[in-house]
């Protein structure tokens, strides 16, 4: 099966509406299907990687899931147990989704969030997955206020108790609109609350 969408493959293509990715699907590259008509996408459990800008100014795309890849059901050719797949949500895949609002992001081996890979979206509520690599400025240029549910770290380390938690956080990005060539600086204020 396809296991790649190469770089600018389906950019501008105001037509389409939908897409079904088929379960071999591993990476999509830069710019993809930057300014496609798309509405909603649905990303298999062996998606690895969107690289950067790859669904940038989808201004009709309300929503994207990233489905959830458990261990238990991931097996190699010879029946044995291999881990499952990590993602990479590559800076600014969904900068410029205005319309972008319901994110779904499932449970990874790990998953690494780019800079304002979400940037000009209409977001306000982001649950992240355990085992998830961000920052503050990965939810940079959110249109308003956005609440990041994170998971609460709590480990031993040579018998030292550590938890892991963030603070809420003002971040401001710069969106540029190649289209007409201007530049908007957006603030986000990042509300950040631990789950277990």
């Amino acid at each position: 099966g396809v296991v790649e969408i190469g770089p600018g493959a389906f950019r501008d293509a105001t037509w389409l509406k939908e897409i079904q990715f088929p379960d071999s699907l591993y990476y999509i590259g830069e710019e993809a299907f930057r300014a496609s008509g798309l509405e909603s996408v649905e990303f298999p459990a062996t998606i690895a990687e969107t690289a950067p800008y790859s669904f940038a100014d989808c201004s009709g795309l309300t929503q994207a899931v990233f489905k959830s890849r458990d261990a238990k059901y991931e097996v190699n050719d010879d029946y044995s147990e291999c881990v499952p797949t990590p993602l990479n949500i590559g800076q600014g895949s969904f900068q410029g989704c205005a319309a972008l609002k319901d994110l779904v992001i499932g449970e990874r081996k790990e998953t690494w969030i780019g800079n304002a890979a979400f940037a000009g979206s209409k977001t306000t509520e982001i649950v992240l997955p355990w085992n998830c690599d961000f920052s503050a400025e990965s939810f940079a240029g959110i249109d308003g206020e956005v609440t990041v549910w994170y998971p609460f770290a709590n480990y031993w380390d040579d018998d030292d108790w550590h938890e892991d938690y963030y603070e809420d956080e003002e971040v401001s990005y710069t969106i540029h609109d190649e289209e007409i060539g201007d530049e908007t600086e957006v603030v986000t204020q990042v509300h950040f609350i631990p789950y277990y």
